[in-house]
């Protein structure tokens, strides 16, 4: 009923500004918070036995271990896959469009976004990956097969017109009960591998300077975002969130991406990163080697 509204406000222009408030009303304030309310229920346990208990299995199961999570922006290229196949990973979206082109596949999958997965659905659905999560929107919009594992995603007032919505979001300290919107689904992924117990994370393929017009991924979805040009921006404010918590946690994140507007994390090369590690790597093994030998003697 709402968006027959907003449709035929946006035909007249003299009205089209009361459209967007109610546009603005609806989705941003009154349908949040319902998911608030309901955030508030399973934190004070009076809404118990939800799906998003699933993911208390992850608790801290790679307590101390490092992994990337791997966005999709234009940056991002087949070498850089290439290098991380014995890594933990986190991946997104328009990824799996890769796969038959490389034989890395992430550790865990997410997508959040309705518009992106209508697109994707079926190739997620024959794919090979393993552990996918699904941001809770999926579950009412679609049918989704029962091994996805939905998480309760609170987009934080960001719904349509975020634009004229002032930025807030938050960085959860336990994923099983909430995952605050961070204007993509990279920083849903971020809060994922932090419950997980991960103390090292590296940022790949977060270029956060889409354009309009210009390529906006490095394999494309099928769907493109109008308001591409404006989210970078929101992006690295969120990520700059994520920075304090980390900072407070001893949580490490670097930023792994080539080039891009991200600088709230330090930035690490990713290539010069896995030269040093196997370098040093064949210095343990040529000691090791040594050692064997004059004890031999």
């Amino acid at each position: 009923m709402i968006n027959k509204i907003y449709s035929t406000l946006k035909k007249n222009q003299l009205t089209y500004g009361l459209g967007i408030v109610i546009n603005i009303i609806f989705h941003n304030l009154v349908m949040d918070s319902f998911r608030y309310l309901r955030y508030l229920l399973i934190k004070l346990k009076l809404l118990k036995n939800t799906p998003y208990q699933k993911i208390e299995m992850f608790k801290d199961i790679h307590k101390g271990k490092r992994c990337f999570i791997v966005a999709t922006g234009p940056s991002l290229t087949f070498d850089d896959l290439s290098l991380l196949k014995d890594e933990f990973c986190f991946s997104v979206n328009s990824i799996i469009k890769t796969f038959n082109q490389t034989e890395w596949r992430p550790t865990y999958y997410g997508i959040q976004d309705a518009n992106v997965y209508e697109k994707l659905e079926e190739e997620i659905r024959s794919s090979d990956l393993g552990t996918i999560f699904v941001g809770h929107q999926m579950t009412t919009q679609f049918s989704i097969p029962h091994n996805y594992i939905p998480y309760f995603h609170f987009t934080c007032f960001h719904g349509r017109h975020r634009e004229l919505v002032p930025r807030t979001t938050g960085f959860s300290n336990d994923a099983s009960k909430i995952v605050h919107d961070g204007y993509s689904v990279t920083y849903s992924m971020l809060q994922l591998a932090v419950y997980m117990g991960f103390s090292e994370i590296y940022l790949l393929g977060t270029d956060c300077n889409y354009s309009k017009h210009g390529k906006q991924h490095f394999v494309a979805s099928g769907w493109k975002d109008k308001n591409a040009a404006s989210v970078g921006e929101l992006m690295i404010y969120a990520f700059s969130i994520a920075k304090k918590y980390a900072d407070k946690n001893g949580v490490k994140i670097f930023n792994a991406t080539r080039g891009g507007m991200l600088e709230v994390f330090d930035r690490v090369d990713l290539c010069s990163m896995f030269l040093n590690q196997r370098a040093n790597q064949w210095l343990v093994d040529e000691n090791a080697l040594s050692t064997k030998a004059t004890r031999k003697k």
